[in-house]
């Protein structure tokens, strides 16, 4: 069980800490062509729900993600990273996503920060120009 998180919710263990999670971000929610702190806090007032991320192990998966929101962009962390900071990861797959997982736990300001700073640019948001967000991070 996660300090902070919802009763009865269990990190799943065969999630590797060195796989990495997609986290989409709102070109609104940006500071210096970085995620904002913001992006990693959970805002559902409902417990049973988490911070929404996917597992990323195909070109299928950032596609999903793409296709909940085009106009957002796409960072990545590490399960471990996550997990550092207190959240538990629960898999919550979706119709159009199946490697849709929750987040449970609330990091702290400070954590959440050094989520922020962690995280890798996999896709930039729409009409963006992609060279000050540097170089992204691929599946090769």
């Amino acid at each position: 069980m996660v300090e902070g998180g919802a009763d009865g919710i269990e990190d799943d263990q065969s999630i590797a800490d060195d796989c990495r999670m997609l986290r989409r971000i709102p070109p609104y929610w940006l500071k210096d062509f970085r995620p904002e702190s913001s992006n990693f806090e959970n805002r559902e007032p409902d417990p049973k729900f988490g911070l929404s991320v996917t597992i990323w192990e195909s070109e299928a998966d950032l596609e999903a993600v793409i296709a909940e929101e085009p106009s957002f962009g796409v960072v990545c962390v590490t399960a471990g990273q996550l997990r550092a900071e207190g959240c538990a990861i629960v898999r919550r797959p979706l119709d159009q996503n199946p490697n849709h997982c929750e987040c449970f736990g609330n990091p702290g300001h400070g954590a959440r920060r050094r989520l922020a700073k962690s995280a890798r640019w996999v896709h930039v948001p729409a009409g963006h120009d992609p060279d000050p967000y540097g170089p992204l991070e691929s599946l090769g």
